[in-house]
């Protein structure tokens, strides 16, 4: 998409933050980058790597579930000055070298030294991302050549209702053992989940669970004789919201 490439090198010029507002802005899966062209000419040769005496700070803009995306505002800063950026670029569509549509990379062009990443939505995006600073503890070295920073997830200001499904090992045991409980916590926009989930039988607080790769697993205490609802309530995170709750029935028989 010749078009996107060229706001993308507008952008990184300061030629296009004018026309967009955008001049006091504020605020694993390998991908194949797409070769850049060194002027807005569609005809000119390739340049395969920066300019003499700079370097590209180049990765991938994406989601909470990976998912690349256009349009976000990329801007580097010196580590001691972060009021106005270095450069300033938009993640966008292009061709790698096989002519494959790539999304959400973006690419800016700083002279050497150490830099700090600013990614955020552009002014008036109906389903935002919140403002990232990328690099703040360990800031981006550039020393000529390429730096590859690779995925650098957003977490959207809309906060997602997840689903939570809990299981039983066996729903049937005897009143010596132990069930053992599962839950899942998932949601196709943030994965995996993270965060913790209580739980519960017949409404008595048992445990706090931390999801791993948004899952957990319980081995309950021995239960009386008889039938018992295990709950488990998702508590939340700054991607999904809390409140997500599913149950289950255990039988505790004699034999």
């Amino acid at each position: 998409m010749l078009s996107n490439r060229l706001l993308t090198l507008a952008a990184s010029t300061g030629l296009l933050l004018g026309s967009l507002g955008l001049s006091g802005l504020t605020g694993a899966r390998a991908h194949v980058a797409p070769a850049p062209t060194s002027t807005w000419s569609a005809t000119n040769p390739l340049r395969p790597t920066p300019p003499a005496g700079s370097g590209w700070i180049q990765g991938w803009a994406v989601d909470r579930a990976g998912k690349p995306h256009l349009d976000v505002v990329v801007e580097a800063y010196r580590p001691g000055d972060l009021r106005d950026p270095v450069a300033t670029a938009l993640s966008y569509a292009g061709s790698n070298v096989h002519g494959d549509e790539v999304d959400g990379f973006f690419r800016l062009q700083v002279p050497e030294g150490r830099f700090v990443l600013k990614l955020a939505s552009m002014p008036g995006a109906t389903d935002p991302f919140r403002t990232l600073w990328f690099g703040r503890k360990v800031p981006v070295r550039m020393a000529g050549g390429v730096a590859e920073v690779g995925d650098i997830a957003l977490t959207r200001v809309r906060k997602v209702k997840p689903r939570t499904v809990v299981t039983l090992d066996r729903t049937r045991i005897k009143q010596r053992q132990r069930g053992v409980v599962r839950v899942t916590v998932t949601h196709p926009e943030v994965v995996p989940v993270t965060g913790k989930v209580r739980v519960t039988a017949d409404r008595k607080a048992l445990t706090t669970l931390e999801l791993r790769n948004g899952a957990s697993y319980l081995e309950l205490p021995r239960l009386g004789l008889g039938t018992h609802r295990v709950s488990v309530q998702f508590l939340g995170n700054e991607a999904v919201l809390p409140g997500s709750t599913a149950s289950t029935v255990l039988s505790v028989v004699r034999r």
